[in-house]
């Protein structure tokens, strides 16, 4: 978990230095889901590291909002449940 969040932070950095790398913060939103929407984690995780086509249908909509430049100007950094609470609720 440490490895994963340091990993994380690095990329984050990076995003904010070069105008070239952005960096999309998926950390939490599985849990997110579940608890925003009430389920049981077997709702969400074929097992303890995989989630389900649904969840990877929403970071993809992040992804594609980048590319599309559907974004914020020189934003670099994304958080995926941020994105999700922004365009759902």
């Amino acid at each position: 978990m440490a490895l994963i969040f340091d990993f994380n932070e690095m990329l984050i950095e990076l995003g904010k230095e070069y105008p070239n790398i952005y960096h999309v913060d998926v950390r939490g939103f599985t849990h997110f889901l579940e608890t925003h929407n009430h389920k049981h984690p077997e709702a969400y995780w074929y097992d303890e590291l995989h989630p389900k086509d649904a969840v990877f249908t929403e970071i993809s909509k992040v992804y594609i909002a980048i590319i599309n430049n559907k974004t914020e100007k020189n934003r670099r950094v994304f958080s995926v449940i941020q994105y999700y609470k922004n365009h759902n609720d």
